[in-house]
């Protein structure tokens, strides 16, 4: 079984950022900065922390470009973001 096709629905569609073709988004969850003994391959199972709590809002970028961000919702076995901000321009960039 695939992923759903995208069922991005939100009545502010006018306001998200424009693109001329098909976007890869990417949904950053979190990260953490860890020793680098901790990635040794034969250390395989270990569990690593994050530095965001689950209740905190992930990051969803456009190539390098952040354009939204929101919260994961997990239905039908299957992650979904539900956008609850949209970033108009994004300081990074």
């Amino acid at each position: 079984m695939t992923a759903p096709e995208t069922r991005a629905r939100s009545a502010s569609t006018a306001e998200m950022p424009e693109f001329d073709d098909a976007v890869t988004l990417r949904v950053e969850v979190g990260g953490a900065t860890v020793p680098a003994d901790l990635l040794d391959p034969v250390a395989g199972g270990r569990t690593l922390a994050l530095e965001q709590a689950t209740r905190d809002p992930v990051a969803v970028y456009a190539g390098s470009r952040l354009v939204a961000r929101g919260h994961l919702v997990l239905r039908d076995g299957y992650y979904f973001v539900r956008v609850t901000e949209v970033i108009r321009d994004d300081p990074a960039s």
